[in-house]
This record gives structure tokens, sequence and C-alpha cells, in this order.
């Protein structure tokens, strides 16, 4: 199935708005983009800041479960987050959630 097909599959089951953000998820996503988010952090709309969010917050939950144990490979998540812990912590805080980022801290010391 295409990308445009399925895009109007999920936008006839959830509607405009939520297609929109699924997309918008992909342009926010934490390990492909974090220097540019930190970069324009202040310029981000409310939907990107919460969609970021969504994801550090991902990234958080793999490490409290004890997910990322049980992945097969692992390390696009352990390694990312050791490497960048401090630009994650930072990037929590300028969203306005520094206990996310502290949570954060304390998890990834793997």
């Amino acid at each position: 199935m295409d990308t445009e097909r399925r895009r109007n599959v999920v936008r006839t089951a959830v509607g405009d708005e939520v297609e929109s953000m699924i997309r918008r998820f992909a342009e926010v996503r934490i390990d492909r983009h974090l220097a540019e988010l930190i970069a324009r952090a202040d310029q981000m709309g409310s939907i990107d800041r919460q969609l970021a969010l969504m994801d550090l917050t991902d990234i958080l939950e793999k490490f409290l479960d004890q997910g990322v144990l049980y992945f097969g490979e692992k390390d696009w998540v352990t390694e990312f987050a050791q490497a960048q812990i401090e630009n994650l912590v930072s990037f929590s805080s300028t969203l306005g959630q520094p206990l996310l980022g502290e949570a954060k801290k304390s998890q990834v010391a793997f």
C-alpha cells in the first residue's frame, strides 16, 4: 500500500487532525533530530512540543520498565541515551518538563 493511500485510510479512520499528528511525529523523533530540535525548541509549536515530549517519555519508559533489556537490537536506545543524556535532560527542561529529564538521568545508568 503506498504512503498516500495509507494516509487516506488513517485520515478516514481518525480524522485529519490525528493523521497530521502521526505524520508530524516522524519529523520530531528525538533519535533522528535531537540537535535540530534543541536548536529550534523555542520556535516549536505546541503540537510539536507535545510530540517531542511523547518521544522523550517513550525513551524513559524503555529504561523504567527495563524493556530495553529485551530488545533484540537495543543499542540504538542505550547508546543513544547514554551519549545524549545531558542533551535529553536539557531538552526535557526546555519543553517544561524538568522532572522527566531528571528521571531519565537516573535511569540511563546502564
